[in-house]
């Protein structure tokens, strides 16, 4: 196992442990993990409102970095994704069990991906 995939597995264990907590710690603690949460939008006409269609968390940078990514729908995330990198290395998708995939999900619902 590379030392990026350890980097992603460790994040993921994170989440997972941090099912056991109240509501309120999870999110705080949710709301800590990131460096930075963003969203973009599809290709649309000049004259169309902008909606978000998928968003990135970044939980590392560097050698290793470590990001979560997924689409959108209305605001709310549908699918997610934790992928990891090193120097010289393009992103990878860490394997998930369904229930892995499950915490990743919960852990995405916490971020509000709304246009204001």
């Amino acid at each position: 196992m590379s030392y990026s995939e350890q980097q992603a597995r460790a994040y993921m264990d994170t989440i997972i442990e941090m099912a056991k907590l109240d509501h309120d710690e999870y999110f705080e603690q949710a709301h800590e993990m990131p460096l930075e949460v963003c969203h973009r939008s599809d290709w649309q006409s000049v004259s169309c409102q902008l909606f978000p269609s998928e968003f990135l968390i970044l939980l590392s940078t560097g050698g290793p970095a470590v990001r979560i990514t997924g689409d959108l729908d209305r605001g709310t995330p549908i699918n997610a994704r934790i992928e990891h990198q090193d120097w010289g290395t393009g992103w990878t998708p860490l394997f998930l069990s369904d229930d892995e995939q499950e915490h990743l999900r919960r852990f995405c619902d916490v971020f509000c991906f709304e246009m204001s």
